[in-house]
């Protein structure tokens, strides 16, 4: 299976999860795995796969998560990439809005057409603002945490029969 970096932006945790869950199931299936921010991902040469990760802010992919993805384009597209976004507004939004939440990753896929991208429910410290629950149809008491574990961890089973 190789060496896979699974690499992510996360300022509250959520995203952290969410790639720590899918390193889980690529070690399980066997890879290496190495887990880690962004900001650490050093030489990322001697790799045989990648995932890279972030959270949504202002119906935008974190643009730490777009800069790496054009920083290291060519290494990205020469071998097996997977792309995911958390979410609120995909995890709890209306048909709508988790319709709109696809096209966040747009701007990378056009870099990495052929990465695999996963779209994920996400994390929200507080109560839903009212102009989150008017525009996308979040409930003031939705639960801070949209995150579908079993669909994140089937993305990562899927990503990884891709390496074998």
């Amino acid at each position: 299976m190789g060496r896979v970096l699974v690499t992510y932006y996360s300022a509250t945790g959520g995203t952290r999860g969410a790639a720590e869950a899918i390193a889980a199931v690529l070690r399980e299936r066997g890879s290496a795995v190495d887990c880690v921010p962004l900001g650490e991902a050093g030489d990322i040469e001697g790799y045989d796969a990648f995932v890279v990760g972030a959270p949504v802010n202002g119906f935008r992919w974190r643009q730490e998560a777009l800069a790496f993805v054009e920083r290291h384009r060519a290494a990205l597209a020469a071998k097996p990439a997977g792309l995911f976004l958390l979410s609120i507004m995909y995890g709890l939004g209306r048909p709508s809005a988790r319709r709109r939440a696809l096209s966040f990753l747009d701007p990378a896929l056009a870099l990495l057409p052929r990465a695999k991208a996963g779209y994920f429910g996400g994390t929200m410290q507080g109560p839903a603002p009212w102009p989150l629950r008017l525009a996308f149809g979040v409930k003031k008491d939705a639960p801070l945490d949209s995150r579908d574990w079993p669909a994140i961890k089937a993305w990562a089973e899927e990503f990884a029969e891709g390496l074998a």
